[in-house]
């Protein structure tokens, strides 16, 4: 039996092949893998160059003829395979061995190995003749590593399964960043990797979210979520990350303790949340109707359809950090800091950004 344990699937096929290239005296040998998409060549000695339409050739030839072949230079049925040979741009092909598998009726991979003339290619004792008694050997050995690749690709397909549910588990299916679950994953692992122990958070709120999914529906309400999130995902990429808390609140998490740094990517947020003039164009996207926010129009009257300028979706941020976090509890207790000064905003002036000292 052929072992997969630790290895990955070039690794397996390269050392499995190299060595039955070694043991009889190959000169060249390809394997090509029929995956969904396509035959694959996954295995080739540099030596032979294939194009697409000698894999075309090969397939069709292999899908008409089931059985697999040995046959040399002093076999009557050596020109019978004229059709393969010749595809290898090699004239001098002492012996050839070409071995296909099925997979429920279908064709699931290609081996062809070959072995040049030498001198002495016909003497008593060579290994360069091949014929009918090698076959049953080379199709045992190769059909071992066919079922070592398909049990090898089982584990990998499975492991991508449980990769991408690992994911999803700390996904927000909404708006692609971290969930809860995914914020407090990533910043444990901060702490226990040694990335950083200084960690600073932004605590951010939206203001007037309500006024959006009850006037315009949530559909319109998730479109604004998605856009706030990839605002918060811009200004913390290469400093930290953003995570969706839960609702409408969020949390930047960024690897440094730096009060006027923090305190200008809050800002940055306002700014750019404020820019988008209360979202007036993605709601009136969603909605069919002229809507319009409150600053295309300054000084004038309010037409209907506007988005009130009091009602103009903002946020609030509280910011708070610590040095030397190494515990679960000193990572909530900033966390409540930063939620403790977002409280005190929301209930005064709202659209602002606060330090917690």
């Amino acid at each position: 039996m052929i072992d997969i344990s630790g290895k990955s699937f070039v690794e397996l096929v390269q050392n499995a092949l190299d060595t039955f290239m070694l043991n009889f005296s190959m000169d060249a040998m390809v394997y090509i893998r029929y995956k969904e998409e396509g035959p694959q060549i996954c295995f080739d000695t540099k030596q032979v160059i294939l194009r697409e339409a000698d894999v075309e050739t090969i397939t069709k030839y292999f899908s008409d003829h089931r059985a697999g072949f040995v046959t040399s230079k002093l076999k009557k049925n050596y020109m019978e395979y004229n059709r393969i040979i010749s595809l290898f741009g090699v004239t001098q092909i002492c012996s050839m061995v070409c071995l296909p598998y099925y997979t429920d009726e279908k064709l699931n991979g290609v081996f062809i190995a070959y072995i040049l003339m030498k001198d002495n290619w016909n003497a008593p004792r060579t290994k360069f003749m091949l014929d009918e008694s090698d076959l049953e050997f080379f199709n045992l050995v190769l059909l071992q590593l066919q079922n070592a690749i398909e049990k090898l690709e089982k584990e990998e397909h499975i492991k991508r399964i449980n990769s991408r549910l690992e994911k999803l588990a700390i996904t927000d299916y909404l708006t692609g960043l971290y969930n809860r679950d995914g914020f407090y994953q990533t910043i444990k692992s901060w702490v226990e990797e040694h990335i950083t122990q200084d960690i600073t958070f932004l605590y951010i709120d939206l203001d007037n979210f309500k006024f959006y999914n009850d006037t315009f529906g949530h559909a319109a309400g998730d479109r604004v979520l998605k856009e706030v999130a990839d605002i918060l995902c811009q200004v913390s990429e290469g400093n930290g990350f953003a995570a969706r808390y839960g609702g409408d609140e969020f949390l930047i998490s960024l690897k440094f303790v730096d009060k006027e740094k923090a305190l200008a990517i809050g800002r940055r947020i306002l700014e750019m949340i404020k820019e988008r003039n209360g979202f007036a164009d993605i709601i009136a996207q969603m909605t069919g109707k002229d809507v319009i926010g409150s600053r295309m129009i300054a000084g004038k009257m309010a037409p209907s359809g506007m988005i009130p300028k009091e009602k103009e979706l903002s946020c609030s941020i509280g910011i708070a950090a610590m040095s030397g976090i190494a515990e679960d509890d000193a990572i909530a207790e900033t966390i409540s800091k930063a939620d403790e000064v977002l409280y005190m905003i929301k209930h005064t002036t709202k659209g602002d950004v606060k330090y917690s000292d």
